[in-house]
């Protein structure tokens, strides 16, 4: 029911291959940059240096996750989602 820190990339993705950059980077500002460091990835050869990619891409990723935790959920692009799993057991165990 708690959105991933990828929550939205896929609206933004679609946003963007019709040209609505606005909404796409409303959904997921780190699309691009998410693109970007899979090119990066792919044409760096050095483990090494595709490991502090890596790193920079999930510093980014987290910090803007809690960023936009704390500014749009439980709103719109980060919506709770009521029938999750977890609500379904805990609404169970406490019925």
């Amino acid at each position: 029911g708690l959105p991933c820190p990828g929550c939205g990339m896929t609206r933004s993705l679609l946003s963007f291959i019709t040209f609505h950059f606005q909404e796409s980077f409303y959904y997921h500002a780190l699309l691009i940059p998410t693109g970007i460091f899979v090119v990066l990835l792919y044409v760096q050869k050095n483990q090494q240096k595709r490991n502090h990619l890596i790193y920079v891409w999930a510093g980014l990723m987290i910090v803007y996750y809690f960023y936009r935790m704390a500014i749009y959920f439980p709103n719109n692009p980060m919506e709770y989602q009521t029938n999750n799993i977890v609500s379904v057991l805990l609404r169970m165990f406490h019925s």
